[in-house]
């Protein structure tokens, strides 16, 4: 490392690998973060920006992009991320690179409960077969998209807990039995 500049880029990369040891993450989905990371870096996007929530941020972008979304409220979870930047820097993000993405969906996050082991091979296409018949329901519209599939991840298998999918997904376990 010569500079300063370097140094912050290296930093952000360590970072997003140490959050990567936390969650599972994938190659594609950190190499993604690097591109959404250099782009704002480039547009001077980062300058005076708390790291740790940037790159949180361009994780979670990253996860989107890559059809391997994390819940926002696991990154929230991250040593050093603030919650009240956090949301904001996404979408300073998405306007600054010019980002477009589509909005996440509850099958979105059935990866992650996947990845995670909540859920098994067996049991993730009822989940998803659950989601898709409810997909079109007015009562779930403007509701936490990750909590809904949590949901559909309790009630399809009967050795999960309310505390289990809400603890995986980042929710509170009064969403679990909302959503039920």
């Amino acid at each position: 490392i010569t500079c300063a500049t370097e140094k912050r880029l290296v930093d952000a990369f360590e970072t997003i690998e140490e959050i990567a040891d936390t969650l599972p993450i994938s190659t594609q989905t950190r190499q993604t973060a690097v591109d959404i990371y250099l782009n704002a870096f480039r547009g001077g996007v980062t300058d005076g920006r708390e790291q740790t929530t940037f790159v949180a941020a361009c994780l979670q972008l990253a996860s989107v992009k890559s059809e391997q979304v994390i819940p926002s409220s696991r990154l929230d979870d991250v040593e050093d991320v603030d919650l009240d930047r956090f949301h904001g820097y996404r979408q300073t993000i998405e306007t600054g690179t010019q980002l477009s993405l589509p909005t996440s969906t509850p099958i979105d996050y059935v990866w992650f409960l996947s990845a995670t082991d909540v859920i098994s091979d067996e049991t993730e296409p009822l989940v998803r077969e659950l989601l898709q018949a409810v997909s079109g329901n007015t009562k779930l519209v403007g509701k936490d998209p990750s909590g809904v599939a949590a949901t559909a991840a309790y009630i399809v298998s009967d050795s999960l807990t309310q505390r289990a999918v809400a603890t995986t997904v980042g929710v509170s376990i009064e969403t679990i039995r909302r959503r039920s």
